[in-house]
């Protein structure tokens, strides 16, 4: 049953929670503007509009829940940002100490903001924002048991979701030609194209004091860290996933007026035994890595009732070299600086501004700077600028994306 279908028997269960009177809705419905500095090539979108609209309905009949929610875009300029996400279509169960769910669902393993090494059950959208792309829902059977100051969690997931990738005439594409279909390698080495899969993931999360720390187990697709082969029946380029076994945590605690941040995942790459006629463009070994990131936030308010907060990250990736952390990720060994201003005023304004700077020799630069306030009771606003300096000499890392300066406003109304 694919994302679709569940989505359709959640609506299902949902009208039939809508008889009884116990349907609840929101959503909203944006204007999407957003403009780079020009690059002078001509088959590049430098402007781009779009229209987004999400939708988000629950039900709720003890012990029974159900969920969908809905995100769709149509661009009026850049037509290939058109796009429909089932972010969540699940239906529930809870009874005492247990919860059990299924369909496609949004989840959250993260305590950083800008760096999520263990946050990776979810596939994502990267014709979004850089800094945290949009999530597509996973679909997942989970059972949930509650265990001392916290519960674990056991899932089973029967899908392979592939991140969506920017087309070729996006600014933030990284690729010159369309991508083909996705690949995958199986548990034996054996390369396919098939969908289906027995992937299993366990989580434990408990609250220690004032500390919130989670471990996990999985065994999936990891999509992160696609290489490449040449399809010689369709000239086209694909993605290969390699299949991951993976560990990792976050930990979050606050103490006093700051809050101590960290996630670690250590990921155990598949390597595929043959490729048949699939054409590698580069070595096809999966990447053995660890990837670590640690967080400080401090805090505080003003004598005029407005907050802020100083965030202090980083990320680093271990036991690679310097040129397999490149290719791994975009930032391999990077520190985020960022400041957060809250005016607490009636038309709820706020303020975000930081700079992700590479410390390992790359000479490569994220810089950010966002405001966004209520128009009125319904309408938001929200305005962002954007530069990226990237003068590495390979084409990994940020280097694609370098000069991709830009600006994004958003107008959006809420229901």
């Amino acid at each position: 049953m694919g994302v679709r279908s569940i989505a359709s028997a959640v609506a299902l269960a949902l009208a039939a929670g809508t008889a009884r009177g116990e349907l609840s809705s929101q959503g909203s419905l944006a204007l999407e503007g957003r403009a780079f500095l020009p690059d002078g090539v001509a088959a590049t979108k430098d402007q781009g509009l779009a229209l987004s609209a999400r939708l988000e309905l629950k039900s709720r009949n003890r012990p029974w829940r159900t969920k969908l929610r809905i995100f769709g875009r149509v661009g009026a300029i850049d037509s290939t940002r058109a796009d429909l996400v089932v972010e969540e279509a699940w239906v529930g169960l809870r009874g005492g100490r247990f919860r059990i769910r299924a369909g496609a669902q949004l989840l959250s393993w993260t305590a950083t903001d800008a760096f999520h090494p263990a946050d990776v059950m979810n596939a994502r959208n990267f014709d979004s924002d850089l800094e945290d792309a949009e999530k597509i829902g996973e679909p997942v059977f989970s059972a949930r048991v509650a265990i001392g100051t916290g519960g674990m969690t056991v899932y089973y997931m029967p899908l392979r979701i592939e991140h969506r990738f920017p087309d070729p005439v996006s600014r933030l594409s990284l690729f010159p030609a369309p991508l083909g279909r996705p690949l995958w390698i199986e548990a034996d080495g054996s390369v396919s194209s098939d969908r289906f899969t027995h992937g299993w993931a366990v989580r434990i999360l408990q609250t220690i004091g004032s500390a919130d720390i989670a471990v996990h187990a999985l065994r999936h697709h990891d999509r992160s860290h696609p290489t490449f082969v040449i399809d010689p029946s369709s000239a086209t380029l694909r993605p290969l996933h390699h299949g991951v076994a993976q560990v990792g945590g976050s930990y979050a605690q606050a103490i006093g007026d700051w809050l101590l941040k960290a996630e670690y995942a250590h990921s155990d790459l598949d390597s595929p035994v043959d490729l048949g006629s699939f054409q590698p463009l580069e070595d096809q070994a999966g990447i053995d890595h660890d990837q670590m990131a640690f967080g400080l936030e401090h805090g505080w308010s003003y004598s005029n009732g407005h907050d802020a907060t100083v965030v202090f990250e980083g990320q680093a990736i271990a036991g690679t070299s310097a040129r397999e952390r490149a290719r791994l990720h975009p930032f391999q060994r990077d520190l985020l600086i960022g400041y957060y201003h809250g005016f607490n005023d009636l038309h709820g304004r706020e303020l975000a501004a930081g700079a992700i700077i590479d410390v390992d020799g790359r000479s490569e630069a994220l810089a950010y700077l966002s405001y966004a306030q209520r128009l009125s009771d319904t309408w938001r606003a929200q305005g962002a600028l954007r530069a990226i300096r990237a003068d590495s000499e390979d084409g990994d890392g940020l280097r694609a994306l370098d000069g991709d300066h830009s600006f994004e406003v958003t107008f959006a109304r809420h229901f």
